[in-house]
């Protein structure tokens, strides 16, 4: 049995979160400045001295707030990837464009700047594991800002700790994309459902332009959330009068991505069905009109992600 009690463990506090106004020191012209742009999520250290194709210099923290050259970090760059989108009901055809890290195994939540034929603008990477992601862009005469927020849902048996190494990912002035090696956050197996922590990294850079000083700042926060994992889903269809249509169970990722509802039907209750703690049947529901488009539901990925998926309703 789980206990009720919260206990939660910061390893560490990522120390790029507390940089401001810094730049990447050059050595020979070896290491080329890089805007933190996003992280990327792994569960173990990245040992990237081990692979390929990669520059023995990386960056720490003096006790001067400046960065300085460490031989003892490394980067890893990620190989972009065109990839072509083509539309189920028009047949159109866009391409759009990935940044992938070689021989690695993670979370990907990152934003970069693209310059392809569509001109340049900014992009948002980010893998299924994050939910609720969001990306705010602000520009103007005295200031840029980019804000990312996303939460990660899990599961937590008893006894079973979770580690996140948060590892930031910064974009240097070629275009090119690299992460290096970050600090980690842990969630032991007493952490309870309804259980969460959040890590945040940013960085404020103070800029001068034409005799104007302007700062260019970058914050990306995730949320770790524990979670009971849903068993079983039960889709209802009401008529205006409360009357039953239908009903169907659903194991957890096998809702459909499109469905057409009854032509007498007035809204739809979604039951989510998980178990507690204790073994007690956990059911939670939620109602949709006519005037919705769709409705997320969620499945347990067997690492003990959850993923949220969406069924476009089509009325």
């Amino acid at each position: 049995m789980w206990k009720r009690n919260m206990i939660v463990m910061v390893c560490v506090i990522l120390l790029i979160g507390m940089i401001t106004g810094c730049q990447l020191a050059k050595e020979d012209g070896i290491l080329d400045e890089g805007k933190l742009i996003g992280v990327f999520i792994t569960t173990e250290f990245l040992e990237i001295l081990e692979y390929e194709g990669l520059f023995n210099t990386g960056i720490t923290v003096s006790s001067g707030k400046e960065l300085i050259i460490d031989n003892n970090i490394g980067r890893v760059y990620a190989d972009r990837v065109v990839k072509t989108l083509t539309g189920e009901s028009t047949g159109d055809t866009t391409e759009i464009s990935e940044f992938i890290f070689p021989g690695l195994t993670g979370i990907s939540y990152f934003s970069p700047v693209i310059t392809d034929g569509h001109g340049t603008y900014v992009s948002s990477m980010s893998d299924e594991a994050i939910s609720n992601g969001h990306l705010s862009i602000h520009s103007g005469d005295d200031r840029d800002s980019r804000t990312m927020e996303g939460t990660i849902f899990i599961t937590s048996p008893p006894g079973m700790d979770h580690i996140f190494y948060f590892n930031p990912v910064y974009q240097d002035n070629d275009g090119k994309v690299y992460v290096t090696p970050g600090d980690a956050i842990s969630m032991t197996g007493e952490s309870a459902p309804g259980t969460a922590m959040s890590q945040t990294l940013d960085v404020v850079n103070t800029v001068t332009e034409n005799g104007l000083i302007k700062t260019d700042s970058f914050s990306i926060t995730v949320s770790i959330n524990i979670m009971y994992a849903p068993v079983k889903y039960v889709i209802s269809q009401m008529n205006a009068d409360n009357e039953l249509i239908s009903w169907i169970g659903y194991e957890p990722g096998e809702i459909t991505e499109t469905m057409i509802p009854d032509k007498n039907t007035a809204y739809i209750i979604v039951e989510m069905h998980q178990y507690d703690e204790t073994g007690t049947l956990v059911v939670t529901r939620e109602l949709y009109g006519r005037e919705d488009g769709g409705f997320e539901t969620i499945f347990e990925r067997p690492d003990g992600i959850c993923i949220k998926h969406w069924t476009q309703l089509i009325w």
